[in-house]
């Protein structure tokens, strides 16, 4: 491609992602703004109100776990199967493509353990509370009185 023609595909090309970004982004501040008034609304009537999930559900879980890996396994795989027996930097070009695979993986492994045992702790039913952690501390005017003894 003629190196001239950069710039002003690019900028003809820039609305293509810029007039979709803007709208999702104000269509998001809109939603959060109406459930916002929602949750007042239903303050004012006295009914209850849920907050929002923002933990991330079993699906996104899932899709970490397994998606990523996948994704960087058929990419190294087809590295692999794209560059020739003949070429002269066969090899470090399959390690480096599946090193990079290995370290994809073992990162989205590890990342949704984490998450998994965070969405497991979350939904986890609440310990019920000890008996004596409601009761007011007991106060000691003495531990507290520094001030006045100092004269």
């Amino acid at each position: 491609m003629h190196q001239g023609l950069i710039i002003p595909l690019s900028g003809i090309m820039m609305p293509l992602v810029l007039v979709p970004t803007i709208i999702l982004l104000v269509h998001s501040h809109k939603k959060r703004e109406w459930h916002h008034q929602e949750r007042l609304r239903a303050l004012e009537m006295g009914l209850p109100t849920s907050g929002p999930d923002r933990m991330p559900g079993g699906g996104t879980v899932i899709a970490i776990g397994a998606g990523v890996p996948i994704a960087s396994v058929l990419t190294a795989w087809m590295t692999t199967i794209s560059v020739s027996d003949s070429h002269p930097d066969y090899m470090p070009i399959v390690a480096v493509a599946w090193g990079c695979a290995f370290m994809i993986s073992s990162g989205a492994l590890i990342t949704s353990l984490v998450l998994g045992v965070l969405l497991m702790r979350s939904r986890k039913p609440a310990e019920p509370m000890d008996q004596f952690a409601a009761i007011k501390p007991a106060y000691e005017p003495d531990a507290y009185d520094v001030v006045s003894r100092r004269g």
